[in-house]
């Protein structure tokens, strides 16, 4: 693999169905961004915009400028 990408986390197999997924996680080290730079601006603007930012799974989430519980 190119020196240009680095390892975010330990790929993993996940299978649904018939189906086995191999997932895996690589960043470009060259990249304007880094993957922790560009999660936290879609939360921020999340924020901003007064979306759900968090969810528990039961389309009960916290919304920017409400308290959790």
């Amino acid at each position: 693999m190119s020196d240009n990408f680095i390892k975010i986390a330990e790929p993993y197999k996940r299978q649904i169905g018939n189906v086995t997924y191999i997932v895996s996680a690589f960043g470009n080290a060259k990249a304007k961004h880094n993957a922790d730079e560009m999660i936290m601006r879609m939360l921020e603007n999340k924020i901003l915009n007064g979306e759900e930012v968090l969810s528990n799974g039961n389309g009960k989430g916290t919304f920017a400028g409400e308290a959790q519980a």
